[in-house]
């Protein structure tokens, strides 16, 4: 046992109580506290009342308002978070006024303050302290939560100390707070020899990791700060004043380990590392950004709330949203997070600043390709916002991307890499690490290569307007129609780039994907048995384990009866005690648990009533399953008792397979019965969003995959991974230099026309009924198909952009920069920034393309990137062609209170409209 006195210098959790009491004091006059407002000042103008109450009262009446109206719409349209809903009742918060938050859909430059409503940058190191302090509170205000200042006394208990030759492995409670009752275990692996030995600073259940620092020379300290392990609700009750999220205790807690370490002699604190991965890789980033005694930080797969911004990495982007990780982890991050679903434009801060936070000492994000949880060209963005941050303090080289094929998995293999990186930068050994980028980043660039040259100012200036007029001479027939379409078809193929040469692909079969792709991106494998048992695996939903433990006592189905009866009568007790903030563990109760039951032959024969089940919600259920031969053994009962003649037939889903285009796997998905049967059935061709490790798979979606839903409403569904995602990442990497004439885009488009000729391939596909479904970039895909193909007999677009013309506000919406140096799809559109309005095409004239058939916009109100007004007057300047064309019905807008998403709600309108249109159906 001993005590000392710990603790670091910084006063990070004094600064975020007045931080907090400052926000309080703006919102209680219906406003935000500005980023460029001091908290100090604030409480000081307080205090000396210089604040008039009649300010106050000014504002309430119409900020007051809006904010209450705002926290209405959100609770309209989100999935019910009780968690979220008790915060709320508790904290009686609103929701900021997004009226007043300046917009930002970029990144938010780290070297950038608001001061005054001005934007000054931040030249010197000395500057750039006050913003790092800045950006610290920002975030522990909106996503992280306020923390307690180091204790000033920490007890120390050693459990073990155990001489095991080369080294000592120790087991230490520490405990502290105001009534000593906050404790934290940890570990030591201390290597024999003449230290002081560098640390490597990791959380329990990566205690691999830590060994194999051990081996590489390392002082190996593992933590009780994950969900195998986690010591930290005891802070909760030793420090009931502090909002801080889960997450932000467990990284607290990783200082409270350094306290320690600053006692023990083999210890070298002046090379202390840090790392995690998934959660714990997120929480890696949050300790960094809290203590500066951490040195090096090594974020592995830290994902969305790690170093996955949530404007480039959310549900638009088939990732893990605000809205997916505050409701299934409500505790990892603060309630304030959930506000700007939809809205995450108006985020006063993101996550590239966590990381940025870290500067100047070394930090290696780690990020597997096909992993989804990340995004490569998100992680890539948070790179290059954060570079300049490093470049300022002299230290470019400290931080770097490391890449690894694969999804979230790990191996011996990538954790060496982490300590090869930590011998790097701690002076004890060479390696590489080169700066390497996947996406093209760098217009300059190409422009310098493809010798490409616009000059837009020799281009008319245009709005969008009635299509019948948009050529300078009325049109008045179809026949006019019909040339101006061919205009419109060469202005689109200039855009789109020089066209290398191709000829037609009827498809092959030799090249096709092994099973092991289609489960590591989340695919229907074909229907055999060892496929059907790849198809369930591949699934990523996440166990909501307070959730399951509420539906196993209550004993609505056979199989929650089943379990429920089968748990220890102490196991029932403490499940029906739970609640949320115990997450963990009770997914490790329940785990365990389930291991047991699963083991026992008698749940076969309790199955046989299939009473409420799905294969659904036994694959969710089954995920929290460690042990592999449990696992398997639950998925056997699945496909052998529960699957035969269930009545949703939810794996009645095939997929055909096929090579086309330039050597492009394609997948079919349909119904079982249409084969069987031998009909005809209509197709419908699913272009995806920007949806970087899956492809045409959602890596994250609140409820099921849009390809699936509409295989199970007749459609025989055709999908392929657009280039640059998927299973086709690399070959966007050096396109450029391949083809710097062309453009993502036009490949885009290729590929697409390749799958239209490829279906007649497929005997019981109806290729005189082909539907076009995009949604968000896979709209505007589908926009540019249309000027060059009239194959399709009916197009739905759902969360398109907005015309390029209109699209000016580069704050607001992105502009017409994303699609030209954010993403470079469409390279050249990048001389007309600035120039919006003489863009040689827009996109209401691609939809007039698209008549006389049916077509369907779906512009939900709040989609950020793509205003509904906006796409409304698109929609309206394409309208009198169709009623030239004798369809003044067939262009159909909606615009549902949502944002932009691709969920249930959405698909149902979707699927509802292609059958009265497609199927010829109108009801249910």
């Amino acid at each position: 046992m001993g005590d000392f006195r710990g603790g670091h210098s910084t006063s990070a959790g004094q600064e975020a109580i007045t931080h907090r009491i400052a926000g309080s004091f703006f919102a209680a006059g219906g406003a935000e506290m500005p980023k460029w407002v001091k908290p100090a000042r604030v409480m000081a103008l307080v205090l000396c009342g210089v604040w008039s109450s009649g300010w106050v009262f000014a504002q309430q009446s119409g900020e007051l308002e809006r904010r209450k109206q705002y926290l209405e719409q959100l609770r309209r349209i989100l999935p019910a978070s009780p968690e979220w809903e008790d915060w709320l009742e508790r904290s009686r918060e609103l929701p900021p006024d997004f009226a007043a938050l300046p917009s930002c859909a970029e990144l938010p430059n780290p070297l950038l303050r608001r001061q005054g409503g001005r934007e000054v940058p931040v030249t010197s190191p000395a500057e750039w302290a006050v913003q790092r302090n800045e950006l610290k509170q920002q975030l522990q205000y909106w996503l992280l939560g306020s923390t307690p200042p180091p204790p000033d006394q920490i007890k120390i208990e050693i459990l073990r100390e155990e001489d095991l030759g080369s080294a000592t492995a120790r087991e230490v409670v520490l405990r502290f707070g105001p009534t000593m009752q906050a404790r934290l275990w940890l570990e030591l692996m201390i290597p024999k020899g003449k230290g002081p030995f560098p640390v490597f600073l990791t959380q329990e259940n990566h205690r691999g990791w830590a060994i194999l620092a051990l081996r590489r020379g390392y002082l190996a300290c593992v933590y009780a700060g994950c969900d195998s392990r986690d010591d930290t609700d005891t802070f909760l009750r030793e420090y009931p004043q502090y909002d801080w999220s889960r997450l932000t205790r467990r990284a607290w807690a990783a200082s409270r380990c350094i306290d320690y370490l600053e006692t023990v002699p083999e210890a070298d604190t002046a090379r202390i590392a840090i790392t995690g991965h998934s959660r714990n890789g997120k929480q890696a980033l949050i300790a960094a950004a809290l203590d500066e005694r951490i040195d090096l930080v090594i974020s592995s797969s830290s994902g969305a709330g790690g170093a996955m911004t949530s404007r480039y990495l959310s549900e638009q982007h088939f990732g893990e949203g605000i809205e997916l990780i505050t409701r299934r982890f409500p505790d990892w991050f603060h309630p304030r997070w959930r506000f700007f679903v939809g809205r995450e434009q108006k985020l006063p801060v993101d996550l590239h600043e966590l990381v940025a936070l870290a500067a100047p000492r070394p930090c290696l994000l780690s990020c597997a390709l096909n992993d989804g949880v990340e995004s490569v060209w998100a992680m890539e963005q948070t790179y290059l916002s954060v570079k300049p941050v490093y470049r300022l303090l002299g230290a470019e080289d400290r931080i770097r991307i490391l890449w690894r094929e694969g999804g979230h998995e790990t191996s011996s293999w990538l954790i060496e890499r982490y300590l090869d990186w930590c011998d790097l930068q701690f002076g004890r050994g060479q390696y590489e690490f080169p700066e390497h980028f996947v996406y093209p980043v760098d217009w300059d660039g190409w422009k310098a290569l493809s010798k490409v040259e616009l000059d837009p100012t020799r281009l008319a200036r245009q709005g969008v307007r009635n299509a019948l007029l948009s050529a300078g001479e009325p049109i008045e027939t179809p026949q006019q129609w019909e040339a101006r379409k061919k205009a419109i078809r060469r202005q689109v193929a200039e855009m789109l780039g020089e066209e290398p040469p191709r000829v037609p692909n009827p498809g092959e079969t030799y090249g096709l994907g092994p099973e092991y792709v289609a489960s590591l991106l989340n695919r229907a494998s074909p229907p055999t048995r060892a496929g059907l048992e790849t198809w369930l695996l591949s699934g990523d939903d996440l166990v909501d384990a307070a959730g399951l433990a509420k539906r196993l006592q209550s004993r609505r189905g056979a199989l929650e009866r089943h379990i429920w009866d089968r748990l220890p009568a102490d196991v029932r007790a403490r499940l029906a005690e739970a609640s949320p903030a115990e997450e963990a563990s009770i997914r490790a109760l329940l785990a365990h648990q389930l291991n047991r039951i699963l083991t026992e032959d008698s749940l076969l024969a309790h199955l046989e009533a299939r009473e409420g089940l799905s294969p659904r919600k036994f694959r969710k259920l089954f995920s929290s399953i460690a042990d592999p031969a449990a696992r398997a053994r639950a998925n056997r009962i699945l496909l052998e008792e529960v699957f035969p003649g269930h009545v949703q037939r939810t794996l009645a889903l095939l997929r055909r397979q096929v090579m086309f285009g330039e050597y492009i796997q394609g997948d079919l998905i349909y119904q079982a019965a249409a084969e069987a049967l031998g009909e005809r059935i209509p197709v419908v061709l699913w272009l995806h969003p920007i949806s970087h490790p899956r492809g045409y798979a959602a890596a994250y979606m609140r409820g099921e995959q849009p390809y699936r839903r509409l295989a199970r409403a007749g459609f025989a569904v055709f999908c392929f991974d657009q280039i640059g995602h998927g299973w086709r990442i690399h070959e966007a990497t050096n396109f450029y230099q391949r083809h710097p004439r062309w453009s993502l885009l036009g490949k885009t488009v290729r590929d697409a026309q390749a799958a239209l000729d490829v279906l007649g391939s497929f005997e019981f596909a109806d290729t005189s009924r082909i539907w076009v479904v995009g949604y968000a970039t896979g709209a505007l895909v589908a926009l540019h198909l249309a000027a060059f193909e009239d194959r399709p007999c009916g197009w739905v677009l759902v969360c398109p952009p907005p015309p390029f013309r209109l699209d000016a506000d580069r704050r607001e919406t992105g502009g017409i920069s994303r699609w030209a140096q954010l993403t470079m799809l469409l390279p050249r559109l990048g001389f007309f920034v600035g120039h919006e309005d003489r863009v040689p095409y827009d996109l209401h004239e691609l939809m007039a393309c698209m008549a006389p058939r049916q077509v369907l916009v779906v512009a939900p109100t709040l989609d950020r990137e793509a205003p509904p007004q906006l796409v409304a007057a698109a929609v309206e300047a394409a309208r009198p062609v169709f009623q030239l064309l004798g369809a003044p019905d067939a262009l159909t807008l909606l615009s549902p209170e949502d944002y932009n998403h691709f969920g249930t709600a959405m698909q149902d309108r979707v699927i509802e409209w292609l059958r009265e249109h497609a199927l010829g159906e109108t009801g249910d």
